[in-house]
């Protein structure tokens, strides 16, 4: 039986609701583990990598759970089961992930910085690394579920941290055979998509978000808009298919990942 629109927003609703509660407990922990350990010398560094990896490993699971049951649910069909889950940094592995904290701290103390923001930077990359594995666990098992036969789905916001670079992402069209690209830190959502098969799926927030990017750093000239070849939305507005604006690029661990077009990732290193 198809849901309503008031019944697939209330399952959007509390699918994230359910995931950023695991991620709010996850991150938490994690701070307080990690800011109160007054020591960070490797047999610490060593001590908090091995209570904290389980932990992560634990939180991709429920998510990837809860993502398999919503998608089931929007779809009104038979779970598909939680995936193996080991190997969504394309071979790294979260020990070597959760290291890079101390490694950033190092780095920071290193180039001059004091302690306590040398300290914030690394906690600062810890929370963006637990956020990033949540949302891998989300991607791949959402590639995996059974949607009912859908083959479409589109992005959808939480309205806590969505860039204009998510937002963007929100008004496109996405095959279920891709997994969904991401940025780090990133916690948006997917639905299952049953319009017309168009790349541009809600112009008016396209063309809403373009405006916003134009007044923040004053672009004067959108230069992706000429690539909208004299196409308009039903106000007689232009609008693009941002193929100059925002790409797909390989990432070694994330998969397919967002960015701008002239971004160039580091090394799994530098993450």
């Amino acid at each position: 039986m198809a849901l309503t629109t008031e019944q697939r927003r209330a399952l959007i609703q509390a699918e994230q609701a359910a995931r950023q509660q695991i991620r709010d407990r996850l991150q938490n922990y994690a701070n307080l583990y990690w800011t109160g350990l007054g020591s960070w010398r490797d047999a610490d560094i060593e001590r908090f990598v091995e209570s904290l990896v389980p932990r992560v490993q634990a939180g991709q699971i429920a998510v990837a759970q809860i993502t398999d049951a919503y998608l089931a649910a929007y779809t009104d069909s038979p779970a598909a089961g939680v995936i193996d889950l080991s190997n969504t940094r394309g071979g790294v592995t979260l020990e070597e992930v959760y290291h890079r904290p101390a490694t950033q701290l190092y780095t920071e103390l290193s180039s001059g910085k004091p302690f306590n923001i040398a300290l914030d930077i690394a906690t600062a990359r810890l929370l963006g690394l637990i956020a990033t594995d949540l949302q891998l666990a989300m991607t791949h098992q959402a590639q995996a579920s059974n949607m009912g036969g859908r083959k479409m789905y589109q992005r959808t916001l939480t309205g806590r941290e969505n860039c204009a670079l998510c937002t963007i992402a929100s008004t496109q069209r996405y095959y279920v055979k891709k997994l969904m690209p991401i940025h780090p830190g990133c916690d948006c959502g997917i639905a299952p998509y049953t319009g017309e098969d168009v790349q541009i799926i809600n112009e008016e927030l396209l063309e809403a978000t373009h405006s916003a990017i134009d007044n923040k750093l004053a672009l004067n000239d959108r230069g992706a808009r000429n690539l909208g070849l004299g196409k308009t939305t039903s106000q007689g507005k232009p609008i693009s298919d941002f193929t100059d604006l925002i790409v797909t690029q390989s990432h070694g661990e994330y998969g397919p990942t967002l960015a701008w077009r002239d971004h160039v990732f580091t090394g799994p290193q530098g993450l």
